[in-house]
């Protein structure tokens, strides 16, 4: 019996051979291949249109071609042409949002097309994770490029979807990208008529603002399904003032870079711009992401909708995959660890709802006091790009405050169990665990907030070899989930404790200048050989840690809470510790010997080793060598200025 070209066992045999469906057993395809759909499109007729919503529908081309149609002006134009084989509507697949180009059948053809729904694409995902990793390879692969609308094609390239975020563009002002007029309504109209002017204007979210046309905050979709609907109550008496959010703002000067890290910390989708508190512009996640960018998108909404260990497992590689591609797009090594830091940051955050949600069911119940968990170290710094290892604690609330009755080994005990989860969470998404046990789940790293403080103390006064290791560790904390005012207090304690005691400063110096840069007196530079016989260079341990020890001994002597190490070099030039030069030099020092540990590291990883900090010398390129040799001389007047500063030698 023959089959029908409308079904898809039509072409069992041929998806069977085309990749990633190679990459899936027989048994596997069959189980899905009657939840496969084929679609047919006559000549000229659109598979879907600019701006129309997503379809749910990744699309295989199986004969004909399909034509992409991008805006050019008020025109519509060719931009990219799909043949046998290939793939697209990626970007609304992923993002599962408007597209923001055509796809229609070519005008001398008919078009067939294997159509697989997101059910089914989760199914194969799991089944086999190469499957997913096929397309999140491919999208990093295709267009490098794009300009201020993010759609139009450039010679020789494909409009399709993809990680890459070049370095240019992310440094680009906002206010060539922000849409203007912004789309408002006053805070004493009615929720109906702001309702009804996003749905004239077609735009997501409507700012709101008072009689001096002072923006105020913002109302989006989201709000008004969840003032209104969600709560089934009446929107007819409702204001505007009564429903709008807080909204987030930057200036027009600004760069996309910080508008996008700002809309991934704070799990936002729409940014308003201002200038001296007046309404400049607005801009939305997707003006700055794109088609081409869909695979960030695809990031964030995986760890939002991941609800076991074993899916954010899948996203951890994810971001592996976006990091090549910062590097590819020639992104500063301070872009490429905000940003993996920032995703990191929520793959711990979701690990721990996970956590408390286990406990709670487990008859732990809900944690009996309010708590903060901190990173410490590289993650704490904001200068992540890979799987680290853990270095984290637990500051819980002081239970005699709340009641007497509660038993502080009992609340201890409780917050050792949850440290317990969250670091084997971690610990099998792909973070190893401390050697040296700095994890929550150790008694040491997990403390009430008043027995934090008197640890810190007890530090400060017997600065031993141990107490100083413990310091380093700890100074760079930095909260990531719970309540954050019991980090922040103990941060200011921990700082203002520092700057007041100058000893301690000085066993923090003298701990530094045990080792120094492995730069010669004649600006050689003097590798280890190691058994491989090859000259090699740890950029972590002889370079990078005496240019984190220097700046955070002087931004803790001068009261600094930040801990990002630009952050601290660029307040410590504002105070006129660091001279301009001694700063610049600094940071690009820095900014060398973070990118040579990146690419390093991305190395490794493709060749399926280990990464680490060990660079082989005679594998850098001449430029390389050279910015080397003045990286680690800065590291050494780096060591210098702190010998001066609380040495007097």
């Amino acid at each position: 019996m023959s089959l029908d070209t409308r079904h898809p066992r039509y072409y069992l045999e041929t998806i069977k051979r085309i990749s990633p469906f190679s990459l899936l057993d027989e048994q596997t395809i069959e189980s899905v291949i009657d939840d496969l759909t084929i679609k047919h499109y006559p000549p000229g007729k659109y598979v879907f249109k600019d701006q129309e919503k997503s379809t749910g529908y990744l699309y295989m081309v199986l004969s004909g071609k399909a034509e992409v149609m991008v805006k050019k002006g008020a025109e519509e134009v060719k931009g990219g042409e799909k043949k046998p084989y290939n793939f697209f509507g990626e970007a609304g697949f992923f993002a599962g949002e408007q597209y923001l180009s055509a796809v229609k059948a070519a005008d001398d053809n008919d078009l067939i097309c294997l159509a697989i729904e997101e059910e089914t694409f989760e199914f194969l995902s799991n089944k086999n994770p190469e499957f997913s990793q096929y397309f999140l390879k491919a999208l990093g692969e295709k267009v490098k490029r794009l300009d201020k609308k993010n759609v139009q094609k450039e010679e020789g390239a494909e409009v399709t979807g993809s990680f890459s975020i070049e370095s240019s563009y992310l440094n680009t002002s906002i206010k060539e990208v922000m849409n203007y007029p912004v789309i408002k309504c006053n805070y004493n109209d009615s929720v109906q008529k702001a309702a009804k002017v996003m749905k004239e204007k077609d735009v997501s979210s409507v700012v709101v603002v008072d009689d001096n046309e002072t923006p105020l905050g913002i109302i989006t979709e989201k709000d008004l399904v969840n003032e209104i609907v969600a709560k089934n109550s009446s929107s007819v008496n409702k204001k505007a003032k009564d429903v709008y959010n807080n909204m987030f703002t930057l200036s027009p000067g600004m760069e996309i870079y910080h508008a996008l890290i700002l809309m991934i910390r704070k799990r936002i989708k729409h940014l308003v711009i201002t200038k001296n508190q007046a309404l400049k512009g607005i801009i939305t996640i997707r003006d700055l992401i794109g088609p081409k960018r869909a695979g960030l998108l695809s990031i964030i909404d995986s760890i939002e909708k991941a609800v076991t260990i074993e899916e954010l497992k899948k996203v951890r590689k994810e971001i592996d995959i976006l990091m090549e591609e910062l590097v590819e797009d020639k992104a500063s090594s301070r872009m490429i660890c905000t940003f993996v830091t920032e995703f990191f940051d929520r793959l711990t955050y979701k690990v721990i709802e996970i956590c408390e949600t286990e406990m709670a069911d487990e008859g732990y119940g809900l944690p009996p006091v309010k708590y903060s968990f901190i990173n410490m170290g590289s993650s704490g710094r904001r200068e992540q790009f890979i799987t680290t290892d853990q270095d984290n604690g637990i500051i819980y609330q002081d239970s005699e405050i709340l009641s007497k009755e509660l038993d502080e080994n009992a609340v201890q005990n409780y917050f050792l169990a949850l440290g317990d989860k969250i670091i084997e969470g971690l610990y099998e998404i792909g973070f190893e665990k401390c050697p040296g046990k700095v994890m929550a789940n150790n008694p040491k790293w997990c403390r009430s907030f008043s027995n934090w403080k008197s640890e810190i103390e007890n530090w400060m006064r017997r600065p031993k070899e141990n107490n100083i290791r413990r310091i380093t560790i700890f100074l760079d904390f930095r909260h990531i989930y719970g309540e954050k005012k019991y980090s922040e207090e103990l941060k200011k304690f921990t700082v203002n404790t520092f700057k007041k005691n100058s000893i301690i400063q000085e066993f923090l110096a003298k701990d530094d200048l045990k080792s120094s840069p492995p730069i010669g007196f004649f600006n050689q530079i003097k590798p280890q050989k190691d058994k491989e016989s090859n000259y090699t260079l740890d950029l972590k341990k002889s370079a990078c840690v005496h240019i984190v020890d220097c700046v955070r001994i002087f931004s803790l002597r001068e009261g600094v809470l930040q801990t990002n190490t630009h952050d601290r070099i660029n307040l410590l030039r504002m105070k006129n510790v660091f001279s301009l030069k001694d700063a610049e030099s600094i940071k690009s020092a820095y900014e060398v010997l973070m990118m040579l540990r990146i690419k390093n590291s991305i190395n490794k990883i493709k060749k399926g080793k280990q990464p680490d900090n060990k660079i082989i010398l005679k594998k850098l390129t001449k430029k390389e060598r050279e910015s080397l040799k003045e990286a680690l001389t800065a590291a050494k007047m780096a060591q210098n200025l702190i010998s001066y500063a609380f040495l007097n030698k």
